[in-house]
């Protein structure tokens, strides 16, 4: 067995600012955002397979979830069921250096990236069947775990940071992989990148330039657009989620350590970065379960997941998932109106789950 080096350790939780002291919030009081698709206190462990990364989750259909996360052996192991039963845990081997990447273009099939010891981007997968073999997308990517994005079927997109500090495209057409192309024009910070598809012809990419700012590009189906920066200064990597055609939203940790929230209409940008608040300690994760609900996570000072539901531009309160210590980023994934599930690597190493 490989053992991961506190330092390889250390760099998979990287972005991560302990403190003592416990967030403070007051209770929800917007009764329309006080329905939430998660409860507080209600954990499940998932087996005993010692984790060495945060995990990643997807769902490909109604009851279906399937989660990834490095183990002490490098390599990646998976999980699967219908959020109450879950199969045991399974290894699907390999020799990774970064935490998974999975994303699912349609019923029974699950892609997986992640990044290998000699900085290539490998990419396993589930046929519905059986899982093929680790297959190596070449490139050098020591900075960043990879993102991915689907814009249908049999159609991916995996985006990363090179050892040039640009950005790096390569995608899958259903027959064969492009090979990796640069997105010219802007220099990234050893962050990662976040990935989104609104529709069939519609790519979008957010990074951390060396600047600190946002800076965001999209594919309209035919080119990549120039880099625009969307300002401010950024202490995480970003997430972007889309609920529908034309609408994007993205998170991330201001300087101060709150989350901030900026969307995408169709025509135009919001104005300003709306502040959520709070003082977290890892990225935001979000997630919609129905088109004007979002369902956003971070980890407090407490080391503990808190949660705030709102529509995109109303928001409730934070609220304490009550829930074991983590210290790394939660995954989350949403199979239907109403159904939200959580996965963190607690401080023991196990993954736990809330619903």
């Amino acid at each position: 067995m490989v053992l991961l080096t506190t330092a390889l350790l250390g760099a998979l939780a990287r972005g991560l600012t302990l403190v003592s002291a416990a967030p403070s919030f007051s209770p929800d009081t917007s009764p329309n955002l006080q329905s939430r698709a998660t409860t507080p206190g209600q954990w499940q462990a998932l087996g005993n397979t010692i984790l060495a990364s945060a995990p990643s989750a997807v769902s490909w259909g109604p009851n279906r979830i399937d989660v990834f996360a490095l183990s002490t052996d490098t390599a990646c192991w998976h999980i699967g069921g219908d959020g109450q039963t879950w199969s045991p845990w399974e290894s699907l081997s390999g020799t990774l250096r970064s935490a998974p990447s999975s994303v699912s273009w349609g019923g029974n099939r699950l892609d997986v990236f992640a990044q290998g010891i000699d900085h290539t981007i490998l990419h396993k997968w589930w046929n519905g069947q059986t899982w093929g073999g680790w297959e190596s997308l070449g490139g050098d990517f020591p900075l960043a775990i990879p993102a991915s994005a689907t814009r249908g079927p049999d159609r991916l997109d995996v985006f990363s940071v090179g050892n040039d500090a640009g950005v790096w495209h390569n995608s899958w057409d259903g027959l064969k992989w492009s090979n990796w192309q640069p997105i010219a024009g802007q220099k990234f910070a050893p962050l990662g990148l976040t990935a989104v598809a609104s529709g069939p012809n519609r790519l979008d990419v957010f990074g951390v330039g060396t600047d600190s700012a946002m800076w965001h590009t999209w594919w309209d189906g035919s080119h990549w657009a120039p880099w625009e920066s969307l300002g401010g200064m950024w202490d995480s990597d970003p997430l972007a989620i889309s609920w529908g055609p034309n609408r994007i939203d993205v998170f991330a940790l201001g300087l101060n350590k709150a989350v901030q929230h900026t969307w995408w209409d169709g025509t135009k940008w919001s104005p300003n970065w709306q502040s959520l608040g709070g003082t977290w300690t890892t990225v935001p994760k979000a997630v919609a379960d129905q088109p004007n609900r979002l369902n956003v996570y971070a980890v407090g000072t407490d080391h503990v997941v808190w949660q705030m539901v709102g529509d995109g531009i109303v928001w409730g309160q934070w609220q304490s998932l009550m829930g074991p210590a983590v210290s790394s980023p939660p995954a989350v994934t949403s199979w239907g109106a109403g159904r939200v599930d959580v996965f963190v690597q607690a401080n023991n190493n196990i993954l736990s789950h809330n619903w």
